[in-house]
């Protein structure tokens, strides 16, 4: 028999020990009927035994309806548990839509806030205390990436000068919007060329203040977008995927150079390379 007392036990483990004890005293019943069968007595019992019997057969009438009662309540009781068992895989089911709606429409409103971002570039690693000139920076970046700089019909480039400072990191940050995708795209493919080359640009190499350090050039990202980007570089750190790289604004990574590419867009995108 279960050890729970009264106290502890839940509505069903009590219901489960009483039948227990039920099922105790049933047996002795039993018992005794096999005594009187034993007994091999053929006899009318007399008056006060047939009086006992009486009791005996209504006691025993009792209980069956008693546990027609009982059944006919744990048949409601199961009923109702179905149905709540029911109600709630039904509003699991509803909670996996609405995640689902919640991650496409946070996806959608990041994608955009990206789009608006298309065609900007950041500068980072230039000088903490260094008097930034954005333009005459911008300008050394194409002369040092021997690119014409942009044509009259072209967007007039809007800058934005962050400064980025604790225990890892201590510079200034130049963001150049308003390029054009065209200009965008053509600095980041000779940027990247001249470090496969080992031609590395350095703050020196474009304002006045500068020094050897070297500069970094990359998409503007969201803070969404730089997110997942830091993860999928963790991930390459760690071996999980070779390539993660952005173009044009969009996330891309890569588990091989034979593999498909994929489009990152969610936490979830990256699963797929774990």
């Amino acid at each position: 028999m279960s050890s729970k007392t009264h106290l502890d036990a839940s509505p069903v483990d009590c219901i489960l020990q009483e039948l227990e004890k039920v099922g105790d005293h049933f047996d002795e019943v039993k018992k005794a009927t096999k005594k009187i069968e034993s007994s091999g007595e053929k006899a009318v019992p007399c008056e006060p035994e047939g009086e006992k019997w009486k009791i005996i057969g209504e006691k025993i009438q009792q209980l069956e309806r008693e546990i027609e009662i009982m059944k006919a309540t744990m048949q409601e009781q199961e009923k109702r548990h179905s149905e709540v068992v029911d109600a709630l895989m039904e509003q699991r089911s509803d909670n996996v839509k609405l995640k689902a709606e919640i991650v496409s429409v946070q996806i959608s409103l990041e994608t955009e806030r990206q789009r608006r971002k298309k065609g900007a570039l950041i500068i980072c690693g230039l000088p903490l205390k260094a008097t930034v000139n954005a333009e005459q920076v911008y300008t050394n970046i194409c002369k040092k990436l021997k690119i014409e700089s942009a044509a009259v019909s072209a967007p007039t480039p809007t800058f934005r000068v962050t400064k980025v400072e604790n225990k890892s990191v201590g510079e200034q940050r130049l963001e150049i919007c308003n390029l054009g995708e065209e200009q965008s795209s053509l600095i980041m493919q000779k940027y990247r060329e001249a470090r496969r080359s080992k031609v590395f640009l350095t703050s020196g190499d474009l304002m006045k203040e500068g020094d050897t350090k070297p500069v970094y050039i990359n998409e503007s990202l969201t803070g969404y977008f730089q997110l997942l980007f830091k993860i999928a570089r963790d991930m390459r750190r760690n071996d999980l995927l070779k390539f993660a790289w952005t173009k044009s604004g969009v996330l891309y990574a890569r588990k091989s150079e034979k593999s498909k590419i994929f489009q990152i867009k969610h936490r979830k995108d990256l699963e797929k390379f774990k």
